[in-house]
Formats: structure tokens, C-alpha cells, sequence
């Protein structure tokens, strides 16, 4: 297994005094586009909103976040509206692995940030019919989640990274045939 896999990480501590230049955040973005999806589709779409931009936009999906989330993600450069589009490009008709490839869209965003020395932490906590409404996205678009994107800091109390035993994911021919705890 490639180590980015196990130093990744979402952190909740990142340096407000770093930006993120514009050729990093491409190459992380274009880590998210060369993601498989079905048919090739890429129905994944990203909203990039940068603290400070005239837009006003980063403010609006800071307040947007759950109150937990908002304590910290302040203090990333930025914050990432991870959509997916529901139906397919091509042939006009409902795409139901939108979700799916959106979510490995992401995946590798934030692989590409943690190789890149960034940190990227995907939030669920937030009000998904007002991010509709503020970007006017079509009603085949569904935001999925927040990403903070920034330089991370020391955390000041680390949570000790952990993960289900192995039998409890995966499984040998049968639902419940639990495959043994592996690294």
C-alpha cells in the first residue's frame, strides 16, 4: 500500500497565514478530474471559494457549515463545493453513480493535496438547499460535501488515527463471511 494512503488525514487545524497558489490547487483539482467514472462522464463539479474573494462566496459557505465545522474551517484559504451532477452529459438520462464518482473524484483531491503538503477535510455538516439556492445550481446538481483546503498545522490534541477491523468492511462470497484483520 502507497503511504499517502495512511498520512492523510483531516485535521481540523490549518495556517490561516498560507494561501494556496493557483498552480497547486490545479494540480489537486486535476488530481480530481483523471478519477473513473462511469462511462467516462466526470459528473462531478467543484466550486472554488477563496477567503477574501470580492465574491463574498467563501463567507456565505462558512456560514452555511454546521457550527462545530465552522470553528475551524475558518481558518482554511479555502473551501470546495464538491457537487454531482445526476444526470449524464451524453445521454441526457439520470446517472445513479453520480454520488459514487463524485465521492472518488474527491478521494483523489485529497490524496493529491496530502502528497502536495496540504490538508483537505470533507464536511457532510452543512445546509445543502441553501448552497443550492446561493449558487443556483440546476435540479440535477446535488452538493455532497464541503472541503477545507489549506496548509495544516500541528494539531493541539491529535486524534489518535483509527480504523474498523478489517472483517467488519470486507467479506469472502457471503455478507456475513468476514475476511481476517489484515494491514
Amino acid at each position: 500500500m502507497l503511504p499517502i494512503f495512511k498520512e492523510r488525514y483531516s485535521g481540523y487545524s490549518f495556517d490561516k497565514s498560507k494561501t494556496v497558489p493557483f498552480s497547486l490547487l490545479k494540480d489537486i483539482l486535476n488530481a480530481a478530474r483523471w478519477a473513473p467514472s462511469c462511462y467516462g462522464d466526470e459528473p462531478w463539479r467543484y466550486i472554488i471559494c477563496e477567503k477574501g474573494h470580492k465574491s463574498g462566496s467563501y463567507k456565505k459557505v462558512l456560514s452555511l457549515l454546521a457550527a462545530p465545522n465552522q470553528k475551524w474551517a475558518k481558518d482554511a484559504p479555502l473551501l470546495i463545493v464538491s457537487v454531482a451532477n445526476y444526470i449524464f452529459d451524453k445521454t441526457k438520462k439520470h446517472n445513479r453513480w453520480a454520488g459514487h464518482d463524485t465521492g472518488a473524484a474527491s478521494a483523489h483531491l485529497c490524496l493529491q493535496a496530502a502528497a502536495s503538503g496540504l490538508m483537505a477535510h470533507q464536511m457532510g455538516g452543512f445546509k445543502g438547499a441553501e448552497l443550492i439556492l446561493h449558487f443556483g445550481l440546476p435540479d440535477e446538481c446535488i452538493p455532497m460535501a464541503v472541503i477545507a483546503l489549506g496548509y495544516p498545522l500541528p494539531e493541539k490534541d491529535p486524534i489518535k488515527r483509527k480504523r474498523k477491523p478489517f472483517r467488519h468492511n470486507f467479506f469472502s462470497e457471503t455478507w456475513d463471511n468476514g475476511i481476517g484483520d489484515s494491514e
